[in-house]
């Protein structure tokens, strides 16, 4: 039997320029955080619990540089979510890899090309990429498996401003 779960990442993502300073746009750096909304349950025992919020230092960007790239596997600033349900359950995972956020004042967009590793136990340098955008996974025996949400942010299209968006991904109990 087959449910299915959607879950939207809200995305709230604040740049700020600093006048007269000849940086990236992001010179005071980004937080993106990592909030799971359950849309559709059908009564499916799967809670999404966030451990960690992806965060973005202005350091990570080099000097005129319009691009960083948040490593799944090995940076610390990766965000972090728990599935918790069944032991051993089969879980499908699909998220969709790209988006581009808009500011709220205009026209101006950042760019994410998110990555996803997992694995079935709270550690990140042993996790995989999810290099699909559809892929099949299993919760370990206590019923866990760990996401770490990473990619590559560009704001080369971004000025000052407030970007909201989201990162839906969706989550079917096989």
């Amino acid at each position: 039997m087959k449910h299915t779960i959607d879950i939207l990442f809200l995305i709230l993502l604040v740049v700020a320029s600093m006048a007269g300073r000849a940086q990236t746009p992001m010179s005071d750096g980004v937080s993106i955080r990592v909030n799971a909304t359950v849309v559709d349950s059908e009564s499916i025992s799967l809670d999404i619990i966030t451990l960690q919020n992806m965060a973005i230092t202005p350091e990570a960007f080099l000097q005129g540089q319009n691009e960083v790239y948040v490593s799944p596997i090995n940076a610390v600033d990766a965000g972090l979510m728990m599935l918790k349900g069944n032991p051993n359950a089969g879980v499908n995972i699909h998220y969709q890899p790209e988006e581009r956020i808009y500011c709220k004042s205009g026209d101006d967009y950042i760019q994410i090309n998110y990555v996803m590793s997992g694995y079935k136990k709270r550690n990140q340098q042993a996790s995989t990429l999810l290099e699909a955008a559809d892929v099949l996974i299993k919760l370990n025996d206590e019923g866990e498996y760990f996401l770490w949400i990473g990619g590559l942010i560009n704001t080369g299209n971004a000025g000052a401003g407030m970007y909201n968006g989201g990162f839906v991904f969706e989550i079917s109990y096989l």
